[in-house]
């Protein structure tokens, strides 16, 4: 979602400064980006990389943690990871690290990337995100209005804010 003054320089360089050499750029981000991207760079050919098919997530699962292991336990991370590789190979790591029931904790590396995205947002969004956390994944509306000290709205906003940002 982000890109710094500098890199974007480096990047305007390559491309405009160059026009007779082709450059390939590999940049993640979510699907509500592609469209600041092509904003700055009119040139850019957007490649939408979508979650893996649940027998493909199944395969690359197999290929980290063995061809014999539980498919219990493979359905189980597939479910958790929502079909992207890199949560596939984090909790297959840590499943194999630390056994299964380790499955409801974030592994290191995604808690990390998930830590950086709540740094970047405002204090209200966070604070909502704090009293989830308490609630749990199967939270009881009336409850959080009762705990939630902010007003209404407020509630409603941070909330189509997670959601747009798939936090």
């Amino acid at each position: 979602q982000w890109c710094d003054e500098n890199s974007r320089n480096v990047i305007d360089i390559l491309i405009n400064h160059n026009p007779n050499k082709p450059v390939a750029i590999i940049a993640g981000g979510r699907p509500n980006v592609e469209a600041s991207v092509e904003a700055i760079f009119d040139q850019a050919n957007i490649l939408p990389i979508r979650p893996l098919a649940r027998s493909t997530a199944q395969a690359l699962l197999k290929s980290i943690v063995g061809p014999n292991t539980d498919i219990e336990m493979i359905n189980a991370v597939i479910d958790r990871s929502d079909g992207l590789p890199l949560a596939i190979e984090e909790f297959a790591a840590y499943v194999l690290r630390d056994g299964e029931n380790r499955l409801q904790e974030l592994p290191p590396r995604l808690e990390n990337i998930f830590r950086a995205k709540l740094d970047a947002v405002d204090e209200s969004v966070s604070n909502l995100c704090a009293l989830c956390c308490v609630l749990g994944p199967d939270l009881d509306q009336n409850i959080l209005d009762q705990i939630h000290t902010g007003q209404d709205k407020e509630l409603s906003t941070s909330f189509a804010y997670l959601v747009a940002e798939k936090i």
